[in-house]
């Protein structure tokens, strides 16, 4: 009985210091996320003339500290760690997430010079969707995955005792889903743009852009939040709160960052920083558009709890790939955009309702497995 009483005394300070860690995890991924943002306005309204602007730093420097936190967790790990709470990897012993988190990390250090290289060769760019860019963006996932999994593994091997503790996990899991739909909307909004304004008289490109819209939105929108509704009813709508509050947010720090630095050298404005613009218009319709399927898949999610992984992945995938592509063609008349003919808006369907099928499927089976991994 001593020694059993011993090890919980120990175990209690070891899982604040996990939790302290995860907050300053998902603390980091947010300034970083914001310093993301910034430097998109950065570009539009100033222009691009070295690497170390400051939202470039500002990005950088969350991403080396969450590095560097994932690094000294694998190796204080690998020497202390107990077999029972850790994978092996390579020789290491550390919580999977924080490798995850780590290879994640190494993808967006990677791709700052080939970004910087890039843009030396051939100029600024015409997209987000160049090759570093994409480097970068999955890198950010990919960081966030891992915060996600070592968060859920922590919540397995330390359950929450009181009311409390429960509720801050659930919005730290909150925010870091949050964080993932932010990327990808942030990603997306190009395709959505472009699928709806492109004429296809005029842009020989438009006809191909609309189902690309809903290939990317049904398949990572449907993986997030599926996967996120396995772990728990309330989490999708919690989620796409916080992306909300996050997009306004965005333009909050970002003027205000401008205000602290500017001038910069001798750089100012081109035109006026006005939160309201036309870019605009994908960010936030990518992100509203979520708002009727993410409360429904809350709402499956409570009918279907006892649901296996294969069942609760079509229905939900279905769910998320026909409202997607719903709100994408019903939307253009109000907002005056260019009309899709029959075979593309069947194309729209199509390809918006298979991409989020297999979305789904993989975001029931990825919830399912967060919901009872402890490594």
């Amino acid at each position: 009985m001593a020694s059993i009483s011993t090890v919980q005394a120990q175990a209690i300070p070891a899982a604040r210091v996990r939790w302290a860690l995860l907050t300053w995890l998902t603390a980091l991924a947010l300034l970083g996320a914001f310093g993301n943002a910034w430097d998109l306005y950065w570009h539009i309204f100033i222009g691009r003339d070295t690497f170390w602007i400051p939202p470039h730093t500002m990005m950088y420097t969350c991403v080396a500290l969450s590095g560097l936190s994932a690094l000294v967790v694998v190796l204080l790990s690998t020497r202390h760690a107990s077999s029972d709470d850790t994978t092996a990897i390579a020789g290491f012993r550390a919580p999977l997430g924080y490798y995850v988190l780590g290879i994640g990390a190494l993808q967006m250090v990677a791709s700052a010079p080939f970004d910087d290289w890039w843009h030396r060769v051939y100029g600024l760019d015409v997209t987000v969707w160049s090759p570093p860019h994409l480097i970068g963006f999955s890198g950010a996932v990919v960081m966030l995955c891992g915060t996600i999994i070592a968060t859920t593994a922590q919540m397995r091997r330390h359950p929450p005792t009181s009311r409390r503790e429960r509720l801050a996990y659930f919005w730290l899991l909150a925010l870091l889903f949050a964080l993932v739909v932010r990327w990808i909307t942030f990603l997306n909004s190009t395709t959505l743009e472009l699928s709806w304004e492109l004429q296809p008289a005029r842009d020989t490109i438009a006809r191909p852009w609309a189902p690309w819209w809903g290939l990317w939105a049904g398949f990572a929108m449907a993986w997030t939040f599926l996967a996120a509704a396995r772990l728990a009813p309330a989490l999708p709508l919690a989620t796409l709160a916080l992306a909300l509050l996050m997009r306004g947010l965005e333009f909050v720090v970002s003027g205000l960052g401008f205000r602290l630095v500017l001038p910069w050298g001798n750089q100012t404005f081109n035109e006026p920083f006005v939160i309201f613009f036309d870019y605009d218009l994908g960010l936030w319709v990518a992100t509203g558009v979520l708002v009727l399927p993410a409360l429904l898949s809350g709402v499956i999610a409570r009918w279907g709890k006892n649901w296996g992984a294969l069942r609760f992945g079509l229905v939900g995938g279905a769910l998320w790939g026909l409202l997607l592509a719903a709100q994408f063609l019903l939307l253009r008349q109000p907002l005056t955009l260019m009309p899709l003919g029959v075979p593309q808006a069947m194309q729209v369907v199509l390809v918006t309702l298979g991409s989020a099928l297999v979305g789904g499927l993989l975001g029931a089976w990825q919830g399912g497995w967060l919901a009872r991994f402890r490594r």
